[in-house]
Formats: C-alpha cells, structure tokens, sequence
C-alpha cells in the first residue's frame, strides 16, 4: 500500500510541475502578446484618415470607400518609403 501511496505522490509531482511549466509558458505568450499590441497600437497611430475630399469633418467615420490612410507627418512619410 505505501509503494502505491508512493507512485501516486510522485504522479501528482509531474502533474504540478507541468502544470508550472505551461502557466509560465502562458505567461511569456501573454508578455509577447502584449509587446506586438503595443507595437501594432504604434505603428496604427501613424495613420489617419483623410475624408477631407469628401466633405467629412469626423475622423472616426469609416464607411467611405475612397478615404486614404495618409500619414500623420513627413516623418512618417520618410519611414514609410
């Protein structure tokens, strides 16, 4: 009975150290995760759009087919080309 007291104790080990193991492999997903949110929300607030053509004074209007992402400075503009 000990010896399978034994075996059952060293199974419930290796449950909890994989378990460890993929809550910190969760953990880096969610840090990377983050790093490439932060870098797409940098690189988008690059942008606007230009619906000035059209009339338009609200920038946050979308439904227009023809309205350009344009930079919002030269500065851009050069890192883009």
């Amino acid at each position: 009975a000990s010896e399978q007291i034994s075996k059952n104790i060293e199974a419930i080990s290796n449950v909890t150290n994989e378990s460890a193991s993929g809550v910190q492999q969760i953990a880096r997903a969610a840090e990377d995760l983050n790093r490439l949110t932060i870098n797409l929300q940098e690189l988008v607030s690059k942008f606007k759009i230009d619906d000035s053509s059209h009339g338009l004074k609200n920038k946050h209007s979308f439904t227009h087919q023809k309205s350009m992402l344009l930079p919002h400075s030269n500065k851009s503009n050069a890192a883009l080309n």
